[in-house]
């Protein structure tokens, strides 16, 4: 029987929309070597586009993990293979126009611990130590911004770091705000990993995402 060690590591990914999970999951792969991926939240196709009309945002990150009654079913499943790591993630840009959160006083000190604990509320407890949170701040935009501006002072100070993008002609505008489509974002996370060490530098929360994946290299 083949162990752990000879399988990519399976990963789910519970997120707010499809560009998160396309993101976050090169980073899983930079830090963790070849994974096999599971969006679990929202429902996208082959191509990693959200399904029409499937619910998204972050509310069904809430219903999600409201809906776990086990973490059996995910790490010792009955049937089905278990699962190495589920990665939850929620921006702060939405908790706080959602009232999850207020916003905070000073970006600089904010501590991503108290919209962690929000998530927390929402999974079964105690939590099992293979679910791992992402709170990216506000949002995974600004780590995109330190990957392909490196002469961008303070990337996760910034409150609306997607319409940074919009500004630099990097994404376009859109009727409901800045238009996140899969295919440039799967460039972005490619400059994400590559530039991997300047945005762990210039964004803790990622620095601080990066070092909760490696807790899994070695195991």
């Amino acid at each position: 029987m083949s162990g752990r060690s000879d399988r990519p590591r399976l990963v789910g990914f519970v997120c707010e929309g499809s560009t998160d999970v396309v993101v976050l999951r090169r980073l899983a792969e930079e830090v963790l070597g070849s994974i096999d991926a599971r969006t679990l939240q929202p429902e996208t196709d082959e191509l990693d586009r959200a399904v029409p009309n499937s619910p998204s945002g972050w509310s069904e990150v809430k219903v999600w993990c409201e809906r776990l009654s086990s973490y059996q079913e995910y790490f010792d499943p009955l049937v089905g293979d278990a699962f190495d790591l589920v990665i939850v993630a929620i921006d702060l840009d939405i908790a706080v126009r959602t009232g999850l959160q207020k916003a905070p006083e000073n970006l600089k000190a904010y501590d991503a611990k108290a919209l962690c604990d929000v998530v927390k509320s929402w999974l079964p407890s105690p939590i099992d130590g293979r679910v791992l949170i992402a709170i990216p701040v506000m949002s995974v935009e600004a780590w995109i911004l330190a990957a392909l501006f490196p002469k961008a002072a303070r990337p996760q100070l910034e409150p609306k770091p997607a319409e940074v993008l919009v500004d630099r002609k990097k994404i376009s505008m859109g009727k409901r705000g800045p238009w996140k489509r899969v295919t440039e974002y799967r460039a972005f996370a490619v400059a994400v990993a590559s530039k991997l060490k300047r945005v762990r530098d210039a964004c803790s929360e990622a620095d601080r995402f990066v070092r909760k994946l490696s807790r899994f290299v070695s195991e």
